[in-house]
């Protein structure tokens, strides 16, 4: 099909895509009296923004600043990408809109009541690990720290898992202690020190997302608990101020005085790498459709489920990872990259075509229908303390980002394996010794 074709066929289904997300929006404003909930937060971060409001621009020629003259012989591909992902958002929605008696029922059934595992012994238990973890990888790099410690992981692979164990806990780390040092009275010195210390080697990680999104979490919880904190201005005002520290950050990785200069800025937020999604779908999907690789028929998944065995003891972790594959199918030879993001709707439609789409579309609706109940429930009672709120609101952060690890972006699987690990092993240390869940 030509581009146009897919343009015609993609432009009805983004109209009922467009009008749903606005019904869902009025609902809440009017109903709620707020101007976002988690569902909202994670539709717009997750699925909009990077999908659908980029793609106009993904289609410029100014993408030549990122991708060179690949940009003129991947539009097609781009408009077929977005033909994709807006298949994979609408089944998202119908299944969002039509599963909440499905859910519910699961729900009573399981008898999934309000438990915190985010507590002070888990918190511990993890800060252990998450620095041990950190002094390990510093050790096995004759402790060098550059500004780029995920460039040094991918050089020294035997380091990479204890990097990847300190960015997954040391995320959960810094959110929890926002939580803990704004809503505790009595707050130790050693867990602001821990905050300091996490954050300052996220910053140094290679990835911008690691060191803001656990900010950002943290803002969207005490936006979300504290009502008269969920107006407009607020997120609009609490988006400036993230894109602008995105930049300062940019500048300071790139020791350039250019990125200070409103035009880079804006090209790079609109056509370098930070909303890529859309455009490196295309691309991808240009190279290996011009390739002889055929669907990798679930090959990702599986590479997701071994994720916490260490590539360099598994190398057949690697040949079926579609990080790796698609990095391949771009280039010759894999060099030094932490592989192109694909969006949600990417890694399954090169494991199974359209039903993979569909599938992992009905599955994210369900998905964002539990969180929004579950946060309902949250938020409507009155006997929860104010931090007990704001950190069952962060279990669902949680929750939905193990859901994306194992399922839609499963680069990041070992996440999901770690989170989960480190919650059964507290589980069984205050059962084995017999102690409160404080």
């Amino acid at each position: 099909m030509t581009r146009v074709e897919y343009l015609l066929l993609t432009i009805p289904i983004l109209i009922v895509n467009v009008f749903i997300l606005f019904f869902l929006w009025f609902v809440l404003i009017k109903n709620g009296k707020k101007a976002i909930n988690l569902v909202i937060f994670f539709i717009l971060i997750d699925l909009f923004i990077p999908l659908v409001i980029m793609f106009p621009f993904a289609m410029s020629d100014s993408n030549f600043l990122s991708l060179g003259s690949n940009i003129y012989i991947i539009k097609d591909y781009i408009v077929k990408s977005f033909f994709i992902s807006n298949i994979g958002i609408l089944f998202t929605f119908l299944s969002y809109l039509f599963s909440g008696y499905l859910i519910r029922s699961v729900m009573e059934k399981k008898n999934m009541r309000k438990k915190i595992f985010l507590c002070i012994g888990y918190f511990k238990l993890i800060g252990v690990i998450c620095l041990t973890s950190l002094l390990l990888f510093l050790f096995l790099n004759s402790w060098d720290v550059t500004m780029d410690l995920r460039k040094m992981s991918f050089e020294n692979t035997m380091s990479r898992p204890f990097l990847n164990i300190f960015t997954t806990l040391a995320g959960v780390l810094s959110t929890f202690s926002l939580i803990m040092m704004f809503t505790k009275k009595k707050m130790k010195l050693w867990v602001a020190l821990l905050f300091i210390v996490v954050n300052i080697f996220l910053l140094l990680s290679g990835s911008r997302a690691r060191f803001l999104y656990p900010l950002l979490y943290y803002c969207i919880v005490v936006i979300l608990s504290v009502r008269k904190h969920n107006k407009f201005y607020k997120l609009f005002g609490l988006g400036v101020v993230f894109t602008v520290i995105a930049i300062i950050l940019l500048a300071i990785r790139k020791l350039s005085l250019q990125y200070t200069n409103i035009t880079v800025i804006v090209q790079q937020i609109l056509y370098g790498n930070t909303f890529s999604d859309i455009r490196d779908f295309g691309l991808v999907l240009r190279f290996w459709e011009n390739s002889d690789l055929p669907f990798l028929f679930g090959k990702s998944y599986v590479a997701a489920l071994l994720s916490f065995i260490p590539s360099s003891v598994l190398p057949l972790r690697n040949s079926f990872s579609f990080y790796y594959q698609n990095v391949r199918v771009v280039f010759s030879d894999v060099i030094y990259h932490p592989g192109f993001r694909t969006g949600f709707f990417g890694e399954p439609y090169f494991n199974f075509g359209f039903w993979g789409v569909v599938v992992v579309g009905l599955l994210l609706g369900c998905m964002y229908r539990f969180i929004s109940i579950k946060e309902n429930q949250i938020l409507l009672n009155v006997s929860l303390k104010k931090y007990e709120k704001q950190l069952l609101l962060f279990q669902l952060i949680i929750v939905h980002n193990l859901f994306v690890s194992i399922l839609l972006i499963t680069a990041s699987a070992y996440s999901f394996f770690l989170i989960v690990g480190t919650i059964l092993i507290y589980r069984y240390i205050i059962n084995v010794l017999n102690l409160s869940n404080v």
